[in-house]
Formats: C-alpha cells, sequence, structure tokens
C-alpha cells in the first residue's frame, strides 16, 4: 500500500468488498430453467443424468403447489438422491452449498425447504434423507432434516406424486449456534439428499429463499460517533465497552454510498481517503488507534465545515482478525 506496509488486517478489508454480507443469489433466480449449472455463490455436486441436481421449473414441473413451491421468485432448486449415504455421515450425498458471510446483513439464516420421499414412509430399511447443515470453521450443526423412516409426510407433491413433508420455513440466528461468530466469518450451508438402503429410486429435495435478515437487536460491542460542540466543533468518539484495548480502523469518506451502507467496503466506498486511512500505521489519530482500557478512543473538538457531508464506520480488531463492524452511517456537519 502507499506509504506504509499493509497489515494483513488491512490486506483483507482491501479484499472484503464482493462477499460481505449476505446468501448470494439464495432464491436461485439468475440461474437458468431447467438447467444443472447452480448461480454465482453456489456450487452442487451432481451435474448430470436423471439425478441431476437442477434449477427449477423444469420440463412440465412448472411449479409445485402441493408444497409450496417456488417459495419466493418463480424458481427454486431441486436436488435428487443418487447416493446411498446415513443421515449421521451425509457428506457422500447429492449436496449443494454456498459460503457467505454475516457482514451487516444479519445473523439469522433463513430459508425454505422441502423433501418427497420416493419411498415408503416409516420404512425402516430405504431411509432415503434430506438433511440441512450449516458450517463454521470445524463446527458443524444441522438446521433441519426429514428422513423416511421416521418424519410426517402429510402431503404429495405435485411434481411426482409422492409423500412429501410439504414446505418447511426455518429460521436459526447463528449467534446461537456459534456464539464467536464475527461478520467476516466464514459460513457454509449445505443442503443434501441421499439414498438409504439402496439407490434405486431417487427421492427429492426442494430449497428457495435462502437468506439472512436481523437478529434481536443487542447492545452494540462498537460505536462510531461525531458528538457535536460549541461553535461549530465536534469530537470523533469510538466506543467499545467489551473490547478495551483492541485496535480500532476508523474510516471517513467524502464518496457518499446511495443508499446508506450500499457502498463496496462495508457499506462505504473504496476510494482514495480510505485506502490511505487502511494503510495508516498503528497510531495514526484518528484512523488507526487503539481503544483504551475504558474501551474508548476520543479527539477533539475541532473544527468541520457546515454542511460538509461523510460517510463513516469502525473496524475493531482483536486477534488480528477483524472482530466488530459498525452500520456504515452518514451525517451532515
Amino acid at each position: 500500500m502507499i506509504g506504509a506496509r499493509p497489515s494483513s488486517v488491512a490486506a483483507a478489508m482491501c479484499l472484503v468488498a464482493a462477499a460481505w454480507g449476505q446468501v448470494p443469489n439464495g432464491s436461485f433466480e439468475s440461474a437458468t430453467s431447467g438447467g444443472t449449472v447452480m448461480p454465482s455463490g453456489w456450487t452442487s455436486s451432481v451435474s448430470a443424468g436423471a439425478t441431476a441436481t437442477r434449477i427449477m421449473p423444469y420440463l412440465t414441473c412448472t411449479t409445485d403447489p402441493a408444497v409450496q413451491f417456488p417459495s419466493d421468485g418463480a424458481k427454486w432448486v431441486r436436488l435428487a438422491s443418487s447416493i446411498q449415504a446415513t443421515p449421521a455421515a451425509p457428506n457422500a450425498a447429492s449436496r449443494i452449498e454456498s459460503t457467505f458471510t454475516t457482514g451487516t446483513a444479519g445473523t439469522v439464516l433463513k430459508f425454505d425447504a422441502a423433501f418427497a420421499t420416493a419411498e415408503t414412509p416409516g420404512d425402516p430399511v430405504y431411509n432415503d434423507f434430506m438433511t440441512v447443515t450449516v458450517t463454521v470453521g470445524a463446527s458443524t450443526q444441522v438446521l433441519w432434516t426429514a428422513q423416511t423412516t421416521s418424519s410426517a409426510f402429510p402431503v404429495t407433491n405435485t411434481c411426482n406424486a409422492f409423500p412429501s413433508t410439504g414446505k418447511v420455513s426455518v429460521s436459526q440466528d447463528l449467534i446461537a449456534l456459534f456464539p464467536a461468530l464475527a461478520p467476516t466469518t466464514p459460513v457454509v450451508f449445505r443442503a443434501y439428499v441421499a439414498n438409504g438402503g439402496d439407490a434405486t429410486v431417487a427421492s427429492y429435495g426442494y430449497v428457495d429463499n435462502v437468506r439472512l435478515v436481523p437478529g434481536v437487536p443487542v447492545t452494540p460491542p462498537l460505536t462510531m460517533q461525531f458528538l457535536p460542540q460549541a461553535a461549530g466543533q465536534w469530537i470523533l468518539k469510538t466506543t467499545g465497552p467489551t473490547i478495551s484495548g483492541a485496535e480500532v480502523y476508523n474510516l471517513v469518506t467524502l464518496s457518499r454510498s446511495t443508499p446508506t451502507g450500499s457502498g463496496p467496503l462495508f457499506g462505504i466506498a473504496f476510494d482514495i481517503a480510505v485506502f490511505d486511512q487502511i494503510s495508516a500505521p498503528l497510531g495514526t489519530i484518528p484512523w488507526h488507534v487503539n481503544l483504551d482500557a475504558s474501551g474508548n478512543f476520543q479527539v477533539g473538538p475541532f473544527a468541520i465545515p457546515a454542511g460538509l457531508a461523510v460517510d463513516y464506520l469502525s473496524v475493531a480488531v482483536i486477534g488480528g482478525q477483524i472482530a466488530h463492524v459498525t452500520p456504515a452511517a452518514t451525517i451532515t456537519f
């Protein structure tokens, strides 16, 4: 970087834009109907043959009203069982997956799913199944599962006339599963469908409307404020009461993003001013500093021209990793 040796954190902030804060293409609308190629941000393990993972609608299956699919937009993804596996070890199964970060989008993961079995519900041997998981680091949690042996199948799906669970809407706050989850932590969503007992006939799983929404509001771990003083003076204050001593980047730009929060770097523009702020060595006031023992940093008062408008946010770094980011905000002085 210009005039400074960038830290790994600064480099990470330079590269963060594209993957910041949402499940990509979670309603599959950008993919080709009937195709086996997943939209950007998704991969699938089976892409050919009768048991292909497909973007629906396909052939005569234009919708599946019995199970209320699609649940968002006009498309959804259908997984077909083609490989034997078990619910306890589904990794060999047909699957789709997407890796994302929560960012400022929220930590509650929502999705709609349905499973239609080609076997006889309650069969103890031919236990075709569908499982949806989420993984952070080495930890994997099951969000939803349906099994031929033990699940309820109250409806018959329209496209195959198979016993089906119907649409199930799942909501899970990822913070409850992964308390150390940070805005930039990679999260992997996977959905699996597999045969149990044999691989003679294909059962089907549906997925749609995978998305992030805000969770229950909590006291923010980090705030950044411009506090008005007398005679056009201002104080810049950054507060992190639970992260005293943390390394903090205070980023301010004249390049406004419309709407606020839509810029590529955590919601603000990534212009030369922000580039220089990220490049600044630790101790450069007010751009790159440490919070004090009480979790505060403050500078000012200083004069700012009336009518000047800026976008701003703060990034806290703990242990060399981005730990907290304030929501992008705007102010007119």
